[in-house]
């Protein structure tokens, strides 16, 4: 964090806690040149920000138990300077458009954060916005390290069609049909009224089928399709692979209610 006063031609800024965020910095920027400006006996102040977000939360008068508590000590030491007679106009400017004082905070800025034997940390309160984000991002990790570890010895089926951690596919909710839904997440999970499954689950005595002695869903699915549409280079010859294809979610599920009507 840092800020750069363009009459003195001299850079102050400080080393903040690693795990604060790029609008904690800049906010602490503001309020360390309030600070600053509350030193000196000028009284007209231009600061100038490139943090659009900052300068906005300053300017909403409605705010939340959300709201970072900088922006709060922001007002309060600008209201005070205000009462004492200073002029201080806070102005937006986009970074690196060639702001001399702007591209100098930035250079000294970095400079701070990459000099870490030189420059000691100040501590500060992290504000709780901050640490919802810091254990966001952990327990994210966690969590993919977790099913990383996890899809090695079991669900390998779901691994091909969902190999990371993502947001889940119905989110949108784009499709308003139950039927819909359950039907695409049994195949995703290898789950449902086949054969296959229900031998696998102690439900039947035997997985094969009546007809072709084979009712994996695979089989089910994909040779079906092949044989009705007398396409295969259009279709995938595996069902993870078509799957992975959210858009044809609709169409698969067209499929199976005009044909095998269940899963």
């Amino acid at each position: 964090m840092a800020f750069y006063d363009l009459k003195q031609k001299t850079g102050h800024g400080i080393k903040l806690p690693s795990n604060t965020s790029i609008y904690t910095a800049e906010a602490y920027a503001l309020l360390a040149a309030l600070q600053f400006i509350e030193k000196l006996d000028t009284q007209k102040w231009l600061i100038i920000s490139d943090s659009m977000s900052v300068l906005e939360a300053l300017s909403n008068p409605c705010h939340s138990a959300k709201t970072n508590y900088l922006i709060f000590e922001i007002k309060e030491k600008y209201a005070e300077l205000i009462n004492t007679g200073k002029d201080i106009v806070l102005f937006w400017s986009p970074s690196h458009i060639g702001v001399v004082g702007n591209e100098k905070a930035d250079n000294f800025a970095k400079f701070i954060t990459t000099t870490s034997d030189f420059v000691p940390v100040r501590r500060i309160k992290v504000p709780s916005s901050d640490c919802v984000a810091i254990i966001k991002d952990l327990s994210r990790k966690r969590w993919l390290e977790h099913w990383q570890k996890t899809l090695q010895t079991k669900g390998t089926w779901y691994r091909e069609i969902n190999d990371s951690i993502r947001a889940p596919w119905f989110n949108k909710g784009t499709y308003n049909n139950r039927k819909f839904y359950s039907y695409l997440t049994r195949l995703r999970i290898g789950h449902g009224r086949f054969n296959e499954h229900l031998h696998r689950v102690n439900m039947i005595s035997s997985p094969s089928c009546t007809f072709c002695n084979n009712q994996a869903i695979q089989i089910i699915l994909i040779d079906d399709l092949l044989e009705i549409y007398k396409k295969p280079e259009d279709i995938p010859r595996r069902l993870q692979d078509l799957l992975k294809n959210q858009e044809c979610y609709k169409a698969l599920f067209k499929f199976i209610s005009s044909t095998i009507e269940e899963i």
